[in-house]
């Protein structure tokens, strides 16, 4: 003898799997969430990481000793500004630790960092911003990175001398 489902069954089927279906599409709401702030919080960290950087290597430059051109600060055409210095460094394939030419290059959508005598420019941060750099009397520079959800600021100077 063949039963079929009662409508009361089929009911509580059909009510238990929309309490299903609309529990996974908020877990799933839930991961693109939490996928967007990872990802803004990675830029962050990757923006401030480039920005400490750059403050080290020209703390360390060598730039306003009697032998050493001072720091260079272009603005690029394209946006975004170039920058230039001298520094003992080791580069990756090179066996000592020499005078190198480090440039910086802050453009749009990317901040760069290469060695004279290395490998090609590494990319240390991604994503859209505008760079400004202001200069501070003749001692130091004022970095500003606004990327539309926040603003990164740090002070380029060098202990001990002028840029």
């Amino acid at each position: 003898m063949l039963r079929a489902f009662s409508l009361l069954e089929i009911l509580v089927a059909l009510l238990v799997g929309a309490s299903l279906m609309s529990v996974a599409g908020s877990l799933f709401g839930h991961v693109l969430d939490y996928r967007q702030h990872a990802d803004a919080t990675r830029s962050t960290i990757a923006h401030d990481m480039a920005l400490q950087l750059l403050a080290a290597d020209i703390d360390n430059s060598l730039a306003g000793l009697p032998t050493s051109p001072a720091i260079a600060i272009t603005q690029l055409p394209q946006g975004g500004h170039r920058i230039a210095l001298k520094k003992n460094t080791y580069a990756q394939g090179i066996v000592n630790i020499a005078l190198r030419d480090i440039v910086w290059t802050l453009e749009p959508d990317k901040i760069t960092r290469s060695v004279t005598g290395g490998t090609d420019p590494v990319i240390v941060a991604t994503g859209t911003f505008r760079s400004d750099i202001t200069p501070i009397q003749s001692v130091a520079y004022h970095l500003r990175l606004d990327t539309g959800a926040d603003v990164k600021s740090v002070i380029l100077w060098r202990k001990g001398g002028r840029l």
